[in-house]
């Protein structure tokens, strides 16, 4: 697994939560498949995801621009990476 699968990742997830508001719950398990895949990329990318995850474990729900801002992160963080 590598950055190419981690892209393919990140653009699924954000085609599966387009908008909207969505259960934290339901988005828990899909948050972590993309959080293991961006921690075998580069630990510190998967930072913004692990800081999503925990605030979710509280929360009953999240909105599509909390999930694509988390993602913006990690983007940023793994921009150096591609050079």
């Amino acid at each position: 697994m590598g950055h190419e699968d981690l892209d393919d990742a990140l653009a699924a997830f954000r085609h599966e939560h387009p908008s909207g508001v969505y259960s934290a719950r339901r988005t828990i398990d899909a948050l972590l498949d993309v959080w293991a895949l961006a921690a075998a990329v580069d630990r510190t990318a998967a930072h913004p995801f692990e800081a999503e995850l925990v605030a979710l474990v509280e929360r009953e729900t999240v909105t599509a621009r909390e999930l694509a801002d988390c993602i913006g992160l990690v983007e940023t963080a793994l921009a150096p990476l591609t050079r």
